[in-house]
């Protein structure tokens, strides 16, 4: 003998499309900016040999971004905040222009009206092929709704 049940429209739960609408991001705070700089780092062009990371200034990448930048294959380094130093440390890491550095800047994150949330980076490449050129400040952005939580890149949206 088989079992069989039925519902009556009045006996279903909560309709599940308003379930969904309304459920919380899995993704915890610390682990959406390694994420967002992930991301960003995917996003840049050419790609760096070696990140530099600003230390004792207002641009140091959260300590969670650091996975995100070590996962890349490129060597990790710190840019010291003192600019005699800065110059030893290019001139160390740069082997004479042959290695591509990238600094990265992390400039925080906004919640927005719409309920996603922008986090800011920005770059500087200090050697290599690419030496000058400057990654505008762009925004990753965070959105988690009904159809699941996603990252899109925004360029050049300079604090907006």
């Amino acid at each position: 003998m088989g079992l069989f049940a039925a519902c009556s429209p009045g006996d279903r739960p909560e309709r599940p499309a308003a379930a969904a609408a309304e459920r919380a991001c899995t993704t915890p705070a610390d682990s959406i900016v390694a994420l967002a700089t992930k991301k960003f780092i995917q996003f840049v062009s050419p790609k760096p040999d070696r990140f530099l990371i600003p230390v004792g200034t207002d641009s140091v990448l959260p300590s969670s971004a650091y996975w995100a930048l070590q996962t890349t294959g490129a060597t990790l380094n710190m840019y010291p905040r003192d600019t005699t130093t800065q110059k030893q440390v290019r001139r160390q890491l740069a082997g004479d222009g042959a290695y591509t550095l990238l600094l990265v800047s992390y400039h925080g994150q906004r919640k927005l009206t719409d309920g996603r949330v922008a986090l800011d980076f920005s770059g500087n490449y200090l050697s290599g092929a690419a030496d000058g050129k400057s990654i505008p400040r762009s925004a990753v952005m965070f959105s988690c709704h009904g159809a699941g939580e996603r990252f899109v890149i925004e360029p050049s949206v300079a604090g907006a």
